[in-house]
């Protein structure tokens, strides 16, 4: 699970 928020914490990063 700490993996995939790893993953998506930057991607939202990129997104804003």
């Amino acid at each position: 699970m700490a993996e995939e928020l790893l993953d998506i914490q930057p991607l939202e990063l990129k997104f804003t």
